[in-house]
């Protein structure tokens, strides 16, 4: 999410951050969730974002937000066992 299909508008986006949430990481993640992600370091968040999967393994789901303080969730989907959410494709950062 938050991708633009335009190169130029996409590389306007990629450097221009969100300072974290401190706050806010501590939040516990679950199915459903909707949430910022960064490059890996803190005060990264830019316009991409996440969905946590309904089949997340307790390990990357207790890693979610506690570890990267700039994954703070904003939204959440509502009953993402039975939607078409759980068939996307799933990519994991390990």
């Amino acid at each position: 999410f938050g991708i633009a299909r335009d190169p130029v508008l996409q590389a306007q986006w990629s450097d221009n951050y969100i300072l974290d949430d401190s706050t806010l990481s501590q939040i516990p993640f679950e199915p459903g969730m909707i949430s910022f992600a960064g490059k890996n370091k803190p005060n990264t968040r830019s316009t991409d974002a996440f969905i946590v999967m309904p089949n997340i393994s307790q390990e990357n789901l207790d890693h979610l937000g506690r570890k990267n303080p700039w994954e703070t969730p904003f939204g959440v989907v509502k009953n993402v066992d039975r939607t078409a959410v759980s068939e996307w494709f799933v990519y994991e950062d390990n």
